[in-house]
């Protein structure tokens, strides 16, 4: 007899339905068959149906607190969060077939035998194997009393079960069982005898483990433990005293174990697939002399002659490559076509049913402490108007009998303070009871509230859970892709790795098919766009000098400039020379002498692209652009070609800018606008013709002939440079 709990769950439903099937096949998800099943039974139920059976069990799981209320028991403690257990008989190939009567025996017993006497059950015998065994589904909620049943020291229980079981049998199946038992129980002997002589307890326990051996497991049924390599019996030893130490919780625990399950499996496959190159074990050192002769040894030959082996492996490998790449894409095309059609998460924030039967829920809560309150005060106040109901009647006995005038005047007005209380304990009670009416019907309509929201959140509740079971084949659908596409790009890094491996055998051996890697590209070390920009804001006065000065006008109170780039002049008057953008460079001028110009390197990254436009970008990313602007216009830098440089993301900070400050110079210069022109032309003719994305056809170089004329300032971003317009001299204000 062997005894196994296996691992429950929250509902019923599932465990029921596989220990009433066959097993699912490939093509199948649920089965409909039950070939393999034997005997049926209930045990603390009223029928043997296994679908009402199950049904019954999910009712009493469902209504545990309320049995436990009406059965008078405390309903303190946290909730069941797995109310049904697993539990599974096993009978040896070896001894006679127990009959029905024995199997329901063995089972009753061993459900006393676990605390789970009482509960109800469903036994279930399946044939399919050689050895007798019957599956018991338990709902570990107690019919009578609402308390979860077992799971303390149930393993330990059942063991000792299934012992004195094969004795009443008159066979012991398993021996190991015993010896181990009757070791545990010399091993506690030992160290008591040890404690008691004042040896601490570590000590003890590991003399004790020296003095009684403790007999090894038998092994579990299954090829995982056999199929595992010597590192990795390592690693599970380490893995199983790391979680003993730090006292891991026992499904944190699990989780663990079946990650490190899943790693092992996957390394096996790997070196599967790397299993040929380790059978040959040549690649492993290069092709070497002797020193001395200048013919190759004989380890160099053989690696030689190893070299068409390596080439078709090579082509096997990158075959199935190709094949799982092919495979890779199709799956992930799937994958993206499962999640159009696959619905949406579930929202984790509650309904909005839930919230309106929460709040309907404290309503009526609040209502009864209301009902409550009023009822209190209208008792009170009947008992304060019988009261006064009793003093004028007393009062009014007493004053019927004047012996002399003093005294009757004293009754009567003792008489009507007594009915004049009696009058207000009256309008006090009926007040009270107005309040208590109105109360007890706000209480009733709190109530219906109440009832219609949770009707609602049932409802709603419902339709969740069928909208549920209407897209689980979607999102199961869809969770089989995406591993599908897991595995296929893990076996894909694992064939890359293997052509790597083997590239680099070949490329021992000379027999490489990889073309040689192109020699490095020197430096640039050349200066960069930000030196360049500095060394020309540094001779800017001797490249531009300054203007003559101007008589001086009218004091204005000085303001700090809002924008760096300069203003644009007035109509009819000249800008100093340091401002106007000139026509071109003169030839044997400083900028083209040794000193590179800022529309070279523009031209030059704009045709190059790549890593090269990539760094002129990211320094316009660090420069201020209100300096920048300055610069490029002293340098009569074309819009476009700096919009193509700089991207659509920079472009509102540098070329909006820069198209301003041309605006305004051409409306303050008109003659001279033909050489900017000019000049413009000349850089678009140099960057078009050699950037990438104008390399299509000559039809691109017709729209651009004329060059586009540059767009009028934005009005909003005009005003700080109208602001500035006003403050410097030599413009027209």
């Amino acid at each position: 007899m062997i005894p196994r709990i296996h691992a429950g769950g929250r509902g019923g439903r599932g465990l029921v339905a596989y220990i009433t099937h066959d097993r699912p096949s490939a093509g199948e998800r649920q089965p409909t068959t039950d070939e393999r099943v034997g005997l049926v039974a209930g045990l603390n139920l009223p029928t043997d149906d296994p679908h009402l059976a199950g049904l019954i069990m999910a009712r009493t799981a469902a209504d545990a607190e309320v049995i436990k209320q009406l059965a008078g028991t405390s309903s303190r403690g946290r909730k069941l969060k797995a109310p049904f257990s697993h539990l599974s008989l096993s009978w040896s190939p070896d001894e006679p077939r127990p009959d029905r009567a024995e199997m329901l025996r063995a089972t009753e017993e061993a459900l006393k035998a676990i605390g789970m006497g009482a509960c109800q059950a469903l036994v279930v015998e399946h044939t399919d194997t050689a050895h007798p065994h019957v599956h018991v589904a338990i709902c570990r909620v107690d019919p009578e009393t609402g308390k979860a049943c077992g799971r303390k020291n149930d393993a330990r229980k059942l063991s000792t079960w299934a012992a004195k079981y094969e004795r009443s049998r008159g066979r012991v199946q398993v021996p190991n069982r015993i010896a181990r038992r009757e070791a545990r129980e010399e091993y506690r002997a030992v160290v008591d005898v040890q404690v008691d002589a004042d040896v601490p307890v570590d000590p003890a326990k590991k003399k004790a483990g020296a003095v009684v051996p403790l007999p090894p497991m038998q092994g579990k049924r299954g090829a995982g433990r056999a199929a595992r390599t010597a590192a990795e019996r390592q690693e599970w030893t380490a893995h199983f005293k790391a979680q003993v130490q730090s006292r891991t919780p026992p499904d944190q625990a699990r989780r663990e174990r079946v990650r490190l399950a899943r790693t092992h499996r996957r390394r096996r496959g790997r070196q599967k697939v790397l299993a040929p190159l380790t059978k040959l074990k040549l690649w492993k050192r290069a092709p070497d002399t002797t020193p001395g002769r200048t013919e190759p040894t004989a380890k160099a030959t053989a690696a030689r002659n190893a070299g068409p082996h390596f080439q078709r492996l090579d082509a096997q490998i990158g075959a199935k490559r190709g094949q799982t790449r092919d495979e890779l894409r199709d799956a992930e095309a799937a994958v993206r076509k499962a999640k159009r059609g696959a619905p949406r998460r579930q929202r984790t924030s509650a309904p909005a049913s839930t919230t309106r039967e929460r709040k309907a829920r404290e309503t009526f809560e609040a209502a009864v402490v209301d009902d409550r309150a009023a009822q209190h005060t209208l008792r009170a106040a009947v008992r304060d108007h019988a009261a006064a109901c009793d003093a004028v009647a007393a009062t009014r006995a007493a004053s019927r009998w004047t012996p002399n005038r003093q005294r009757g005047s004293e009754r009567r007005l003792t008489y009507l303070d007594a009915e004049e209380r009696r009058d207000q304990t009256r309008d006090a009670e009926l007040t009270a009871e107005v309040q208590a009416e109105w109360a007890a019907s706000s209480r009733q309509e709190a109530r219906d509230r109440w009832r219609d929201a949770a009707a609602d959140k049932r409802r709603d509740r419902q339709d969740r859970r069928q909208k549920a079971r209407e897209h689980r084949p979607k999102r199961r659908r869809l969770r089989r892709l995406r591993q599908r596409v897991a595995d296929l790009r893990r076996r894909l890094t694992t064939l890359d790795t293997a052509l790597k491996t083997l590239e680099r055998v070949l490329e021992r051996l000379g027999l490489s098919r990889r073309p040689p890697a192109p020699a490095p590209r020197p430096p640039n070390l050349g200066p960069s766009l930000s030196s360049i920009m500095r060394d020309l804001d540094r001779h800017v006065e001797r490249d531009y000098p300054a203007p003559a000065p101007e008589p001086v006008r009218a004091a204005r109170p000085e303001r700090q400039p809002s924008s760096p780039t300069p203003p644009a002049p007035g109509v009819g008057q000249q800008p100093p020379a340091r401002e106007r953008p000139p026509a071109a460079p003169p030839a044997g001028s400083r900028e083209t002498g040794p000193r590179p110009q800022v529309v070279q390197i523009l031209i030059g990254a704009v045709c190059a692209g790549g890593a090269r436009l990539s760094r002129v970008r990211s320094e316009f990313e660090r420069m201020d652009a209100g300096d920048g602007v300055k610069r490029l216009v002293l340098q009569a830098v074309d819009p476009e070609l700096l919009e193509a440089v700089v991207g659509p993301q920079l472009a509102p900070a540098w070329v909006k800018p820069l198209r301003a400050q041309y605006a305004r110079f051409k409306q303050a210069y008109p003659a001279d606008w033909a050489d900017i022109e000019k000049v413009w032309r000349e850089q678009r003719e140099r960057w078009r013709s050699k950037a990438g994305p104008y390399r299509e056809g000559p039809h691109r170089e017709q729209p651009h002939a004329q060059p586009v004329p540059p767009r009028a300032p934005d009005p909003a971003a005009g005003a700080a440079d109208k602001a500035q317009q006003q403050r410097r001299p030599g413009y027209d204000r």
